[in-house]
This record gives structure tokens, sequence and C-alpha cells, in this order.
């Protein structure tokens, strides 16, 4: 019989996090699970595809909203809830009653953690203004999906936060007349949270993805390519692949 992962250390599992939720854990310091869940049993995964699925599916599609959080916990915890499991191997599920929350959160062991961050399609309305309507078709395509990769942690390890059109042209703006005019047609679509941004030259038909510093790139030649095409992001995007390149 399949006993789940090894025992040697703490185990990490995954879960599909609604908004309410998320808020009561920021309120604990990320250090502890809600006990009440109105009768709401508990799912946690071994493996994070399963909670992404959750997170894009029954969570952002349909409340606007999914987050995908990853927790350690104890190994004797674990084999104590081997009764409560469904599936095997990397499908499994712990389905945990709300009884058994107060001691799953004695045995967790460090912080829970946001790892993404999912949002719902965006509506038409969002492509209305400034350069919005000239965007590359498979990117309004995907921010137009049931869900979307808003912000967070990629299984490459990469930090990635992606931005609205209303968002890429307020960014854009605050490049400033220099900036703007140093890098024609910029519609600044992602980033890394701080100064670097992924941006596409609305000029062409088909731009590549590249990123480019908010305060030393004096033009599209110290632009740096992340991508050979929109679609080749977005296809790395949901493999979870897309790293930064810096050279």
């Amino acid at each position: 019989m399949d006993r789940g992962p090894s025992r040697k250390g703490p185990i990490t599992l995954w879960r599909a996090t609604a908004q309410a939720e998320l808020d009561l854990l920021a309120a604990t310091g990320w250090n502890a699970w809600s006990a009440s869940l109105a009768g709401r049993r508990f799912d946690a995964y071994l493996e994070r595809s399963s909670a992404e699925h959750i997170a894009q599916t029954s969570l952002a599609a349909t409340t606007g909203v999914g987050y995908v959080t990853s927790f350690e916990v104890q190994p004797t915890f674990v084999d104590h809830c081997l009764q409560y499991r469904i599936g095997d191997g990397s499908n499994a599920v712990y389905n945990l009653p709300e009884a058994e929350i107060p001691s799953l959160n004695e045995h967790l062991v460090g912080t829970i953690i946001e790892q993404a961050d999912y949002r719902a399609a965006l509506d038409d309305q969002e492509f209305a203004g400034g350069q919005s309507p000239a965007l590359p078709p498979s990117w309004r395509s995907y921010l137009q999906h049931s869900s979307w990769f808003r912000r967070g942690w990629l299984p490459s390890g990469c930090y990635l936060w992606l931005y609205t059109p209303r968002e890429g042209i307020e960014l854009t703006e605050a490049w400033g007349e220099d900036g703007v005019g140093a890098h024609p047609g910029m519609a600044i679509i992602g980033g890394n949270g701080s100064r670097e941004h992924l941006a596409v030259d609305l000029r062409h038909d088909d731009p590549p993805v590249v990123l480019v510093d908010a305060f030393a790139s004096q033009g599209w030649e110290d632009a740096l390519e992340q991508a050979p095409g929109v679609a080749n992001f977005i296809d790395r995007l949901k493999a979870g692949t897309f790293e930064f390149a810096w050279e």
C-alpha cells in the first residue's frame, strides 16, 4: 500500500485558498488555519498542480480570486491523517474534518506561504483606453480566460507580477515623456515587483516580450528579451517554467 511521502522531515502540503480564508490567515501572522470551516472539510494536496487547478477553476473563475498556499507539517501528523487520505501518489488529497484543524496548527512547521494569486477574466472595458486595444490578441485572450495568473512564485522559483491593461498604462505614464519617448510603442504587461518591467513594442504585430529597467533603460536597445513572442511567454507561464533572463 502506498503510504505517501517520505517521513524523514517536514512534508509540504498545498491548498487552494479563498479570499476570506486568506484574510484570516494574514490576521494570525500566517501561523494558523481557521478552525471554523462552517461544516466544510479542509483539503490539502501533495502536489502544487492540484491546488492550482482548484484555485483557478473553483475559486478565481467563480468568485473573482483564488490563491495557492503552501505549508509544512510534521510527518507524524501526516501519518495520523492517512485515514483522511483520498487517492495515491502525487494526486493524493488529505480531506480533513474541521475537528482536525487545531491539531494541524499544532503540527505546522514555520509559516504558511501565499504562493500564487489568480484572478477572474477581465471584461472588455478593461481594454478600452489608451494603447490597450492594440495589445497582442494572444495577451488579451489570456487575460480574458476564465482565470489568469496575477502574481506570485512560479514553480520555476521566479517571482512574477502581471498587470491589467489599465495598470500597464499608469506605469508607462510614470516613466515620463523622456522614458516613453525612448521606448516608442511600449506597453507594460508585467514585472518582478521591483523596477524591472516586462514590456512589448506595439509597433510590431508579434513583438517579443522584453525586460526594461524603469530607471536605467535608455531605449529598446537596452531591453533584454525574455520570450520571442507573447504566445511563447504565455506557454511558459502556464507551464510554470518561465524565469527572467538577465543577459
